[in-house]
Order: structure tokens, then C-alpha cells, then sequence
């Protein structure tokens, strides 16, 4: 039988000799090494009587270092990518994601949104801003913005209708091109930076920028570009 359903019925008896409990722990060792690189595998210890601490204990990290290689489920449809305030390496004020992106929101599979929501008071602007944002903003890895900040280019932005998936009604919303340079920056660094001018921070008190992902699957029609 599997080694869990050993080590469940070891659980349930309550007293047995701990050799009989390694051995269960052996087995799911052994069944976990499926996890690894082909042709890699773990020297699992043997059982020493005389040291219980010393080998239960060796064998229990290489099992949880074993479960830490079971390949972590795929995102959501839809997710929301944290961002912090941030100044790029030569001061420009940026917002950047706080962690390192997962490379699964950079395939072909997601379409990344920047979101610009505005108060109540400046939501009759919105047509502004979808019309005025994608010549001014800059989107581009950390490290490389400020270059596409000097230059005046960096990922295409295209306003897109709100998804059905996205909460904020009062936003507009900015699909990130997929290709280009700035894009390739992104990929490799696995993070993104995006400056917007001052002059549209002063102009809408009320600013508030997201990012999201957003699996083409879930959109309407599965529009994938």
C-alpha cells in the first residue's frame, strides 16, 4: 500500500516500535523522489537505533526539501500583482511589483492590465485618461526604465473596455503589449516598473494604479493577442 496509508495506520495504533514508523517515512521518501530531476536522487540515512534523533531527524528535511519541489499550482484567472512606491536607479519616482514576477503570468497565457482608477469627482475624466495615458506612461523592467524613461518608449499600452473579471468600474484599463524590448527587459528581470508623470499625480488627487493579470481563457470571447 502507498506509504501515507502506513503512516495513518501507525497514527491510529498509537504505540509501535519506531523502526516501524521509519520505515513508513522511508517509503514516502522513496515515492516523493518522482519529484526529482530525472536520474537525481536522495541517500536516504538508514535506521540507527542508537541515534533515533539524529536519523529521524535527517530523514524528516530531506521529505520536506522533497515536498518543496511538488510544482505549485497555477494562478488564478485572475490576480492581482502587488506594487510598492519605488525610486528607479537614477531617481525617477516609480511604481514597481514588490516580488519577483512568476514567470507563468509572463506567457502566452495571461494578459497583463494596468488598471488607473480616479475618485468620484473625476470619474467624467476617464476618456481623458484612456486617451492621454499610453503616450505618457513608461512601463519597463526596474533596472531598464530609466533608458525608456529618456527615451520616450517602452511597452504599448492599449485601452481595453473594462473585463468582466475586474472590479473597479471607475478605472481604466491598459493592456501591456506582449513584445518588443521593453517587454523581453521584463521577461528576463521578472519585474516591472511603471513611471507616470507628476503632472497626472497632481492633476487626479484620488490616483490609484494596479496591475493585474488576467488568464486569456476567462476573457469574453478569449480575445488572445
Amino acid at each position: 500500500g502507498s506509504a501515507l496509508a502506513q503512516l495513518n495506520h501507525v497514527n491510529q495504533i498509537g504505540q509501535v516500535h519506531p523502526e516501524v514508523v521509519y520505515r513508513g517515512l522511508l517509503q514516502l521518501a522513496g515515492q516523493l523522489q518522482i519529484l526529482l530531476p530525472v536520474g537525481q536522487s536522495l541517500d536516504l540515512p538508514a535506521y540507527d537505533h542508537d541515534d533515533l534523533a539524529g536519523c529521524f531527524n535527517l530523514l524528516i528535511q530531506q521529505i520536506e526539501a522533497l515536498l518543496r519541489a511538488v510544482p505549485t499550482p497555477p494562478p488564478g484567472p485572475i490576480l492581482t500583482i502587488d506594487l510598492e512606491h519605488a525610486q528607479s536607479p537614477a531617481g525617477y519616482p516609480v511604481l514597481r511589483t514588490k516580488a519577483t514576477l512568476d514567470e507563468r503570468l509572463l506567457a502566452a497565457d495571461y494578459a497583463l492590465y494596468l488598471v488607473v482608477a480616479v475618485g468620484d469627482e473625476s470619474s467624467d475624466r476617464l476618456p481623458f485618461l484612456s486617451k492621454h495615458l499610453p503616450g505618457t506612461v513608461t512601463v519597463a523592467a526596474f533596472d531598464q526604465i530609466d533608458r525608456h524613461i529618456e527615451r520616450a518608449y517602452g511597452l504599448r499600452l492599449s485601452a481595453e473596455q473594462r473585463p468582466v473579471e475586474a472590479s473597479l468600474a471607475q478605472a481604466v484599463y491598459f493592456q501591456l503589449e506582449h513584445s518588443g524590448t521593453a517587454w523581453d527587459g521584463i521577461r528576463a528581470e521578472r519585474s516591472l516598473a511603471i513611471q507616470i508623470p507628476r503632472a497626472v499625480w497632481q492633476d487626479f488627487k484620488q490616483l490609484e494604479v494596479t496591475l493585474i493579470a488576467i488568464h486569456r481563457a476567462q476573457q469574453p470571447g478569449n480575445h488572445a493577442r
